[in-house]
């Protein structure tokens, strides 16, 4: 891809070009978990309660053009996950494999990070290679074609004391990486 790539807020003027790549994945896939296509109007109440909650609704521009998006919202509505976020990313299929996702996902997580939030989680429709596996569910509603499994995967942005925590642990574990059984078994009660 030649030209450059800008990442920025998304604003109203953007609802259009959002549904555009949105809804594409509503009507081809299976990955969306949406079944009707959304229209202008409920995207822009969509975006309007994003923002007014606080959480990032992120584009990405090339040539002026929105190729790709990603944005968080609310993990669970209960109190003590209010510093996790689920997030959502999706990209014009002609920009696909070229690096606009990386770059937007980084953005959107490092925006999350700035926001103070701890966790941010994805739900993601299977297949999918690459992915670390945290949980998964076999019985998930219906879209297009076969019954979907789906897993969740999460990114913990780490700050220099959990960093040095993890060296620690590593340098317990000693030269094979495996945790002490007592540790093991007090990890699996957790």
């Amino acid at each position: 891809m030649s030209s450059e790539l800008a990442i920025g807020p998304a604003a109203s003027g953007d609802v259009a070009a959002l549904n555009i790549i949105y809804n594409g994945y509503i009507v081809g896939s299976h990955i969306s978990f949406d079944v009707e296509p959304w229209t202008d109007a409920k995207r822009l109440e969509w975006l309007e309660s994003r923002i007014s909650n606080g959480y990032p609704v992120l584009v990405a521009r090339r040539a002026g053009e929105v190729v790709g998006s990603a944005w968080a919202g609310s993990w669970q509505p209960k109190q003590a996950y209010r510093k996790s976020a689920e997030t959502t990313i999706v990209l014009a299929p002609e920009i696909v494999g070229h690096g606009v996702g990386r770059t937007l996902y980084t953005a959107l997580l490092d925006e999350l990070s700035t926001r103070g939030f701890h966790r941010a989680y994805a739900i993601i429709a299977l297949p999918k290679r690459g992915v670390r596996r945290v949980a998964s569910g076999a019985r998930v509603p219906r879209n297009r074609g076969p019954r979907r499994s789906w897993i969740q995967t999460r990114r913990v942005p780490l700050n220099d004391a959990a960093r040095a925590g993890i060296r620690k642990l590593r340098r317990c574990r000693g030269s094979t990486g495996a945790m002490p059984r007592r540790r093991r078994q007090a990890d699996a009660l957790v």
